[in-house]
């Protein structure tokens, strides 16, 4: 089925507008926001499946009085067909039209649909962004369940109606409620049942049936008993019948088990212990061959260093070198002195240095700069910057100021340029001017054609009026004459003559008016010569005055602008003159500063601040240099006197080198009593290295006794000599307690089924397969049999509980029984009316799982086949979701991904691909166009190009419309020519 063609009416602003959709399968609609695409979708729904009145009304023209169109539609089975909706025609109703002259009804038109409405075809034929967009807002453990209902059932209120229907089940019957109707009923019907068995115990007339009624009970009883010891034996049949291939399975175990030793002795993780003692044993060898090497060469080091020891008069040296660590420190404190000195006076140079100003070491150290110094050269940067600043600015604008003003000169210029000359635009105008006297004589020239012919017409009528009364004229005095003559009276002359003089005299002024009127024609000939302006020329004429008349007012303009720019050039030269009086200002401070502070002659005043900061740190560097210098006297004082000690201990031991330097002769002490202590030193290591040597060599000797023993009394406990024996019977040892191990798990998996006498039994007399299913049909039978004798006893004693109830005369038995019976009709209403809803429940469930298992397979098999295709192959199956996990999708190395752990894009491209696969299954009964409304707005171009080139080929098989606001991907989208919708409403027909 494809959409040929549409006529609308009216709908919405769409009014008399034709739309052809024959030229190909792949239609892209094209248009901007407010272009009507939606109102066209509503349309096209609108004229399959009708729509409400309230909503018919929502889309009535403004324009128009007509709401409704035509649609073309092309049927694989039926041919061409058009369907004609109007809204107010048949209420709306559809009226089909077939290419044999055939005319339909709605009925016709919705089987053709397959009884399709219009929600359930925007649920399965047409989605858009907004659907793709509702699945981020889904919970994951019902993402799946959502998006296979919304696809396959064409409905996203199942779950509701579900619910609903749990609810009122809920509300009739619970378990072990008391709130529900139907529980609250059965207790009535309780209390009920309880005063009647009281009433009935009463009556002595019940007895007999009553005793009747309890045998039946009590044969109803054995009979039950029975049947439930029949279905026992047919329960152990059948478990005997499901674990014969086990029963099988344990007596070959046992068979096995009895070709083994009965008692293998291993150690308990024997394997693991030798392998643990044998992991220990091989380090402590090492370690012992280490170890007793060590020995040998400790013993040569310690000899060697007992021999090398001399006497030494160690005693004194000590008393003379225990002053030794205070002079140390002192020579050290007075060499770190030297050297802080030495680094702030180069520090103190570099820094004069890197500043680059006039300052000496005797003016830091007697210079004193005040705190408010800093504040000072603070603001005088702060303003020598502003004033910099602006003075920039003014620059600036003076700058802009002047090439606008000198712009605004260039225009003017080109402006006065083009102005036309006062002698040119006179011309124009003449011309203009001319033109208009052209067209004015042409009409006056008209008007005397008229005129000239109107006069020829009366000059005719005139002509002929003064003749015809001349003529009369003359023959009133011929006849006068012919009275004179014969009556002899000479008064008829008189009137001849008054008659010739006013026929004469009418004639003359009759030629004279003519003669008059002839004069005033003439004077406007038709064929009077005029100067002709073509057409042309007047509309260049027009166009040079509007031109120049444009020139003109730009012009007016641009005067303006200049005195605007003149008025800023002023302003910001009266800025530049008080920037420049602050600066003089400014000016006079620097200098005072200088004169105080003659090192910042040299130095700009932006760097005044910075420099404040580093002549502070020198001046701090000069004073710490001075208290430095007295530290050191201090120190050379006590120097000295260490000194002399060290020379009186040198002449009075006669050790040598007396008349040395002290730092020489206590280079020496310290040489000769540092190296004795070293050596005495190496000599206590190596002493105590050959303890701890030889007290470790004892430790891993009974360590690796320990393990040996450990090894030994492994092979004991398995009866063997060597490792190779220990591996080979643990090796049987496992193997006969693996078997052990199935038997007991066969064992233990049956246990429930069978007592241990029963599985004893079982395994030593295996019963046959045959035998057991002989058996149990035999016991069927049985069942079958009890099952028809308990129905009799039922109905023998319905029987006499109707024979008592007939019995019944008490009144209040009577009310009880009427009660009774009505409170039992409601309970069964109730019971009915919970028994629709269950059904309803249960039907609903049988449905949707029937549909689903109809078409889950295709739908998961096309959803598979185009998520490969987006994706480039990166996914290749996508699997239905169980009760408990969403959908899963597998990738090209089969890992698998459940969908809330893909991204938002590949979520989209997967909920794509699930519409476009039921799409494409559902089309296989019902052969509808695709409609999709800019479902693909978020993807990037790669995305997009991919599930294009997928609905193309969907298009092959189904028509595809696709509308969309997205102008720069509009190439993509078709090759072919789209179809472009505009803004404006056409009052026109429109041919695409």
């Amino acid at each position: 089925m494809k959409l040929r063609s549409a006529i609308i009416y009216g709908f919405g602003k769409w009014v008399d507008y034709t739309i052809d959709f024959s030229e190909q399968s792949f239609i892209t609609i094209y248009g901007e926001n407010e272009s009507g695409k939606t109102t066209l979708q509503r349309f096209l729904i609108f004229m399959l499946f009708g729509l409400p009145p309230k909503q018919r009304k929502h889309y009535q023209p403004k324009t128009s009085s007509k709401m409704g169109g035509l649609l073309t539609i092309v049927d694989s089975e039926i041919g061409e067909y058009t369907i004609e909706r109007l809204h107010d025609v048949r209420n709306g109703t559809a009226k089909c039209f077939t290419s044999d002259g055939g005319e339909y009804d709605e009925t016709w038109l919705q089987e053709k649909l397959h009884g399709m409405n219009a929600k359930t075809f925007r649920s399965i034929f047409s989605f858009s962004a907004v659907d793709l967009s509702a699945i981020q807002f889904m919970k994951e453990e019902d993402i799946s369940d959502i998006l296979l209902g919304v696809g396959l059932t064409g409905s996203t209120h199942i779950y509701t109606i579900e619910k609903r229907l749990e609810q009122r089940l809920a509300d009739y019957f619970k378990p072990y409620g008391k709130n529900p109707e139907i529980n609250q009923q059965l207790e009535r019907l309780k209390q009920l049942q309880h005063e009647l068995t009281t009433i009935k115990q009463e009556e002595a007339t019940y007895q007999e049936k009553k005793n009747a009624i309890m045998e039946l009970h009590v044969e109803i009883k054995m009979l039950q008993e029975a049947l439930q010891d029949e279905k026992q034996k047919q329960l152990y049949f059948e478990k005997v019948i499901q674990a014969l291939p086990q029963i099988e399975e344990y007596i070959v175990y046992q068979q096995q088990l009895a070709e083994y030793p009965q008692q293998i002795t291993i150690p308990e993780e024997g394997i693991e212990r030798l392998e643990y003692v044998k992991d220990k044993l091989l380090p402590i060898k090492s370690e012992l061959t280490v170890l007793q090497h060590n020995q040998e060469k400790f013993t040569k080091e310690k000899e060697a260093l007992e021999e090398s020891i001399d006497a030494f008069p160690l005693e004194d040296a000590k008393k003379v070198t225990s002053l030794l660590s205070s002079n140390l420190e002192h020579e050290k404190d007075l060499q770190r002195i030297q050297n802080e000195i030495n680094r702030l006076d180069m520090e103190i140079n570099n820094q004069i240095l890197s500043l680059d100003i006039a300052l000496t070491m005797e003016e830091l150290e007697v210079m004193n700069l005040p705190f408010h110094v800093e504040k000072q050269w603070n603001d005088l940067k702060v303003n020598m910057e502003e004033i910099e600043r602006e003075k920039q600015l003014n620059a600036e604008q003076m700058q802009l100021a002047n090439s606008k003003q000198k712009f605004l000169e260039e225009q003017l210029s080109e402006i006065k340029d083009n102005i036309l000359p006062v002698e040119n635009r006179k011309e124009l105008e003449a011309l203009l001017n001319r033109h208009k006297e052209g067209l004015l004589r042409e009409r006056l020239q008209q008007e005397a054609s008229r005129n000239k012919e109107n006069w020829r017409k009366t000059k005719q009528k005139t002509n002929s009026r003064i003749k015809l009364i001349l003529g009369l004229s003359i023959l009133v005095a011929i006849i006068f004459v012919i009275l004179a003559v014969v009556f002899k009276d000479f008064l008829y002359t008189n009137y001849m003559v008054v008659s010739l003089a006013v026929g004469l005299a009418q004639w003359f002024w009759g030629k004279k008016s003519i003669t008059d009127m002839q004069n005033m024609v003439i004077q406007f000939p038709s064929d009077a010569p005029s100067s002709i302006v073509s057409e042309e020329e007047k509309k260049h004429a027009e166009m040079q005055i509007h031109l120049d008349q444009e020139y003109t007012n730009e012009m007016t303009l641009l005067y303006e602008q200049l005195k605007e720019a003149d008025i800023q050039l002023n302003q910001v030269q009266e800025q530049n003159i008080l920037v420049g009086q602050r600066q003089v200002e400014l000016l006079e401070q620097i200098d005072k500063q200088k004169k105080l502070y003659p090192f910042l002659q040299v130095l700009d005043v932006r760097y005044w601040p910075e420099l404040y900061h580093a002549i502070k740190q020198l001046i701090r560097k000069s004073h710490e240099k001075k208290q430095l210098r007295m530290e050191a006297e201090q120190l050379n004082h006590k120097l000295d006197d260490y000194k002399n000690i060290v020379r009186d201990f040198f002449e009075k031991n006669d050790v040598g080198q007396a008349s040395k330097s002290t730092t020489s002769q206590l280079e020496l002490l310290a040489s000769k009593r540092n190296s004795l202590q070293e050596k005495q030193t190496q000599l206590h290591h190596i002493t105590k290295l050959l303890e701890d040597n030889l007290q470790r060599v004892e430790e891993l000797t009974v360590t690796y006794d320990t393990y040996e023993r450990e090894m030994t009394a492994l092979f004991d406990i398995a009866n063997v000599k060597t490792e190779e024996e220990f591996y080979r019977k643990a090796k049987t040892f496992f193997e006969k307690e693996k078997l052990q191990v199935n038997c007991e798990k066969i064992k233990t998996q049956f246990s429930s089924f069978f007592s241990p006498e029963e599985w004893k039994e079982l395994v030593l007399n295996k019963p046959q397969h045959n035998s057991m299913e002989l058996q149990n049909n035999e016991v069927f039978h049985t069942i079958q049999q009890l099952d028809r004798d308990i129905d009799e006893k039922r109905q023998q004693l319905a029987n006499l509980k109707a024979e008592i109830q007939q019995l019944e005369s008490s009144d209040t038995y009577s009310k009880l029984v009427h009660q009774f019976e009505a409170e039992k009709e409601k309970l069964s209403e109730l019971g009915r009316k919970w028994a629709i809803y269950k059904t309803a429940k249960e039907l609903l469930t049988e449905t949707k799982d029937s549909y689903r298992d109809k078409y889950l397979s295709k739908v998961l098999e096309k959803t598979s086949q185009f998520f490969s295709i987006l994706t480039e192959n990166v996914y290749i199956n996508v699997y239905a979701p169980s009760k408990d996990k969403p959908f899963a999708v597998e990738r090209f190395d089969h890992i698998r991904f459940h969908v809330n752990e893909l991204s938002q894009g590949t979520m989209n491209q997967l909920y794509v691909s699930l519409r476009l696969a039921v799409c494409e299954v559902m089309s296989e009964s019902m052969e509808l166009p695709f409609i999709i409304d800019d479902a693909f707005v978020h993807f990037d171009p790669i995305r997009t190009k991919r599930v294009i080139r997928l609905l193309g080929e969907i298009a092959s098989n189904h028509q595809v419309l696709l509308f969309t606001c997205n102008h720069e991907g509009l190439p993509e989208f078709n090759s072919s020519k789209p179809l472009k919708l505009t803004n404006a409403v056409p009052i026109l027909e429109n041919k695409w």
